[in-house]
């Protein structure tokens, strides 16, 4: 019977530590993915801005 509740005991604690660290990489997810869509968002922005100074040129140019 010692065995069953020390066992009980080590589970109990293990639960216990296994909630305490998932709320923070849940949280470390959220904002690497966070930070993903901002860099992703900038480049995309960057990169609209560059096509339009390119196809300007390119209408200067054709005038």
């Amino acid at each position: 019977m010692l065995l069953i509740s020390e066992d009980k005991a080590k589970l109990g604690s293990w639960g216990q530590n296994e909630g305490g660290t998932r709320p923070q990489s849940m949280e470390k997810v959220k904002d690497v993915a966070k930070a993903g869509l901002c860099v992703a968002a900038t480049k995309a922005n960057l990169f609209a801005d560059h096509e339009e100074r390119e196809i300007q040129r390119l209408s200067l140019t054709i005038s």
